[in-house]
């Protein structure tokens, strides 16, 4: 179950985490191991850009959160199959 949570929030928060060059999001997919309950963005400006970038594109800051908010429900109902 919690590989499909990290795999989820991973998979749904990429819509939301700012794009330059796109290596922001992928140090969260090379920083992350899945399984381990924690998701990782290894990119040395992560935080920073985490806190206090700004988009109008829905891209930006805490994009972690804002995932969580639209799609914890539809996360936790996926997680559910895995105790029947």
């Amino acid at each position: 179950a919690q590989k499909f949570i990290d795999s989820e929030c991973l998979r749904l928060s990429d819509p939301k985490v700012p794009m330059r060059t796109g290596m922001l999001r992928m140090s969260g997919k090379l920083g992350t191991v899945i399984g381990s309950g924690e998701l990782v963005y290894v990119a040395p400006y992560a935080r920073k850009m985490y806190y206090t970038h700004h988009s109008t594109d829905g891209r930006g800051r805490l994009w972690f959160e804002r995932m969580k908010n639209e799609h914890k429900t539809a996360i936790l109902a996926g997680a559910k199959r895995y105790f029947k």
